[in-house]
C-alpha cells in the first residue's frame, strides 16, 4: 500500500494509507525507542555471519564455551557466531543452581516467561 505522511510536527507523526487508514505517532516515544539502548543488544552485519555448518559426520562435537567467558563481550560474541553457526552451543562449568540458566539466557538475549516459568 502508498502511505503519505500528512502532517509532521515537533509533537505528531501522521500517516494517512490510500485505504483511508490513519496512523498516529508520538514523536517523543518514537525518539525515547530509538535512543533506548538495550544492554545485549548485538546487530550481525551480513558480511559477519558465519557459515551454517550441518549438522553432519563433519561437526564432530559442538562448539563449547566456558561460562564465565559467556559473560564477556569476546565470549559472547563467540556464543552468538555458534549459535548462528549451529544452533547450538555447550557451556562448560555452569553453577548447578536454580536460575542459572535462565540467568544466562537473558543475558544473551530476551527471555520469554511463559505459563511454565522462565526456565
Amino acid at each position: 500500500e502508498d502511505k503519505n505522511v500528512t502532517e509532521c510536527d515537533k509533537k505528531l507523526l501522521i500517516v494517512q494509507f490510500d485505504n483511508g487508514h490513519k496512523s498516529i505517532f508520538d514523536l517523543s516515544e518514537i525518539e525515547a525507542e530509538a535512543a533506548y539502548e538495550l544492554p545485549n543488544f548485538v546487530q550481525f552485519d551480513q558480511a559477519e555471519r558465519p557459515e551454517p555448518q550441518l549438522w553432519n559426520a563433519g561437526l564432530v562435537a559442538p562448539p563449547m564455551i566456558s561460562y564465565e567467558d559467556a559473560f564477556v563481550d569476546e565470549g559472547r560474541l563467540r556464543i552468538y557466531a555458534a549459535l548462528q553457526a549451529t544452533g547450538v552451543v555447550l557451556i562448560r562449568g555452569a553453577p548447578l543452581e536454580q536460575g542459572v540458566c535462565a540467568d544466562l539466557a537473558s543475558s544473551l538475549s530476551t527471555l520469554r516467561v511463559t505459563e511454565w516459568g522462565s526456565m
